[in-house]
């Protein structure tokens, strides 16, 4: 198959070139400017967040920035400031020293005075150079984190510091609580990220299969509904089985043309994967192209979370720091 031995991606995110556009703007601006900025890319599980963060982050570190980048978890609600220090701890050059953060630890309880502290040690960090903080799914952040988040850009805005964070979609979020909050105090930028267009998944298939892509392929991926994780992890299926592998499809009769038109993207997928539609790629093709399409029980949305918390927005990031560049992410 045409492509098969190529990339999935190239840097220019097929589809994001918008949004792309505008936080390489905010990057440019807080590095001359020298004032704080914060931004927020929201949207669903798959649809391209944890990639577009490491792009920034990864324009960032080309400019000269310090960068701080973490990702919340369900897990960290036991452990105070457990989200943000992952940002401030991370990487070769952590903007929080292990001694510093082992003060801050100890005052964890005093919520006002740790904000305070984390305030000056990112303070002098910024007057050497810009710094970027990153979060992704911000959603997940423990309290504390949350806390300090919601005061810390408005604290700094006088400071060359660009805040970035994630999350999903939905009222009342960590997201949208620190945007509120900072909105009246410094420049925000708020980024939804929606379903790609045709177009962009065309791009993709050809980026990937090459050209000529045909109608069987083209159907397939009108299913992912423009779900840029879906899209390449079946790409990446497809593009397996051109170089030797098996691609098998089969649909339950009827079941595709048999869909109601008021049927959702995401629960087209769900049930083409779970109950009649399976793309089986070979052992050992791409790594993991083919087993993420592995007869999903349940469906819908809940199949999207699943397949986009468990391929899609882990890895790495630059300088080995955990990012969506495994999967389908990377060539969102």
């Amino acid at each position: 198959m045409a492509g098969s031995g190529g990339p999935l991606s190239r840097r220019g995110l097929r589809g994001r070139e918008g949004e792309l556009a505008k936080l390489r703007a905010l990057v440019a601006s807080v590095a001359h400017g020298g004032s704080g900025r914060l931004a927020f890319l929201r949207g669903e599980a798959g649809i391209g967040k944890s990639t577009l963060l490491a792009e920034t982050v990864a324009l960032a570190e080309e400019s000269g920035y310090s960068t701080g980048v973490g990702r919340a978890d369900e897990l960290h609600h036991l452990v105070p400031l457990s989200s943000l220090a992952g940002c401030l701890r991370a990487g070769d050059r952590p903007l929080l020293s292990g001694d510093a953060f082992a003060d801050l630890a100890r005052h964890h309880d005093q919520r006002i005075r740790l904000v305070e502290r984390l305030a000056e040690a990112i303070e002098t960090r910024a007057d050497g150079a810009p710094v970027l903080i990153a979060l992704d799914d911000v959603q997940w952040a423990d309290p504390l984190s949350r806390f300090a988040l919601r005061q810390l850009p408005g604290r700094l805005r006088a400071s060359p510091v660009l805040w970035l964070l994630t999350g999903r979609t939905g009222p009342a979020g960590a997201g949208e609580e620190v945007l509120a909050t900072a909105r009246d105090r410094l420049p925000v930028t708020s980024l939804p990220l929606g379903p790609l267009s045709t177009a962009a998944i065309g791009q993709l298939a050809g980026d990937t299969l090459g050209p000529g892509v045909d109608e069987r392929t083209r159907a397939l991926l009108d299913d992912a509904a423009g779900n840029p994780f879906l899209a390449v992890e079946l790409l990446r299926g497809l593009r397996a089985a051109g170089s030797g592998g098996e691609f098998v499809e089969r649909r339950a009769e009827g079941s595709a043309a048999g869909a109601s038109t008021a049927e959702s993207g995401d629960e087209a997928v769900g049930r083409a994967m779970g109950s009649g539609g399976e793309v089986v790629g070979p052992a050992g093709g791409d790594g993991d192209g083919g087993e993420v399409f592995d007869r999903a029980a349940g469906g819908g949305k809940r199949t999207v979370e699943r397949l986009a918390e468990s391929g899609g927005e882990t890895g790495e990031r630059p300088g080995g720091r955990a990012v969506g560049r495994t999967g389908g992410q990377e060539a969102v």
